[in-house]
């Protein structure tokens, strides 16, 4: 069985990076984040957590907003 404390680490770097673009509804972020994924040859269906989330929070760092 996977540890599931990893799911509170990747939700609160997950908020940390939809913050950056707080005007998207969250379905929007993933989205479009998902959406990039595909286009560069990533597969989200198969991506481990520590790969999502740093795909995540360097999208949300290239499309966002700031702190």
């Amino acid at each position: 069985m996977r540890n599931p404390a990893r799911i509170d680490e990747f939700c609160d770097r997950l908020k940390v990076a939809w913050k950056k673009l707080p005007d998207w509804r969250f379905g929007q972020f993933m989205m479009n984040c998902l959406g990039s994924m595909h286009v560069l040859g990533c597969d989200p269906f198969f991506s481990e957590e520590p790969e999502m989330i740093e795909f995540i929070e360097k999208y949300a760092e290239k499309y966002g907003v700031g702190d």
